[in-house]
């Protein structure tokens, strides 16, 4: 057995040597996955395709936005199956359990979704379309404004109704939960507790609708992109997802992004997420104009992985207009 060593400075040194292998590890973890994948056949059972499209996971339970989400996409064709946690969507589709997921990126009010960016970067999961939503956000509840000692819903969807909630129920306590559609479960079967979600939820679990419209900007969207295999061909409108691990050194983060603007690439979005393998350490998850296989984003991209420890491309996709 190796002598551990006594210097606080050679025992800092053996951590981040510690800390450099897993790293690395965990980068081979998720080459050999993503490889691993790409080899397995068709799902079959109950994510089984039919017509390109079998069972579709989303945040449960049912009538919560990214049910509607996954509505809006594939309509009827498809068994839209809900799962507990975005974490669990993705490993339904890296297992074969449902042919596609979807899932939320971001919201134009209350911005990016953490849950989603840490699955890209913890799987092989590989993107290949995506869907943006006009959210409405409705208080749900049995009595009145005076009844109401709680209001739960998912933090994004508090978020994008803070101030109202701040103006109109400063007494109330405000309680996440999974989704928009569990709040509204919860809030079905407690007179006192209101919550936020939509119509299609306060239909489907048979609650009133206090007041409609209750999120602080009508201009509310959210972006969620679609999981799974397929491969969509070029259509001159299109989006590229890119997973960035960056060399660690004075300026390689400004390297990699200027080659985006010498090749004429637009980034329509750059997220950073903590890699939690690593203090300090970061990746980055960025949108990029254009599709992967057209020579201009060949040629950006080869240029930013020779500034990158890890460079991924998750998809090309069709970019989704806004809805009306």
């Amino acid at each position: 057995m190796s002598t551990v060593p006594t210097n606080p400075d050679e025992l800092r040194g053996k951590i981040t040597e510690i800390d450099d292998q897993v790293l690395a590890l965990t980068r081979q973890r998720s080459e050999l996955t993503r490889a691993l994948a790409l080899t397995q056949p068709a799902p079959t059972g109950a994510g089984a395709a039919v017509g390109g499209v079998g069972s579709v996971a989303f945040l449960g339970p049912a009538a919560s936005f990214a049910h509607q989400a996954v509505l809006a996409r594939f309509g009827d064709v498809a068994e839209a199956v809900p799962q507990t946690s975005i974490a669990a969507i993705f490993t339904a589709v890296e297992a074969g359990v449902a042919s596609h997921g979807v899932v939320p990126v971001e919201n134009s009010t209350y911005g990016t979704v953490s849950d989603t960016f840490d699955m890209f970067y913890q799987t092989s999961a590989d993107i290949c379309g995506e869907i943006s939503l006009r959210i409405h956000h409705h208080l749900l509840g049995h009595g009145g404004f005076e009844e109401l000692e709680e209001v739960c819903s998912h933090p994004q969807a508090l978020g994008q109704c803070r101030q109202w909630l701040q103006q109109h129920l400063p007494h109330c306590r405000l309680t996440e939960t999974s989704s928009t559609a569990e709040a509204a479960r919860l809030a079905a079967a407690a007179k006192k507790t209101g919550a936020l979600a939509s119509k299609l939820a306060a239909d489907r679990y048979e609650v009133p609708v206090i007041r409609e419209n209750v999120e602080d900007s009508s201009d509310n969207f959210t972006r969620f992109v679609v999981l799974g295999r397929d491969i969509p061909e070029p259509t001159g409108d299109d989006k590229t997802s890119v997973l960035l691990v960056i060399e660690d050194r004075v300026g390689a983060l400004f390297d990699a992004l200027e080659a985006f603007k010498k090749n004429g690439i637009n980034l329509s979005l750059i997220e950073s997420r903590p890699s939690r393998l690593k203090s300090w350490t970061y990746y980055f998850f960025i949108d990029i104009a254009g599709h992967a296989s057209e020579a201009c984003c060949r040629k950006a991209l080869d240029e930013v992985g020779a500034h990158c420890e890890t460079i991924k491309c998750l998809g090309s996709y069709p970019r989704a207009p806004d809805p009306a």
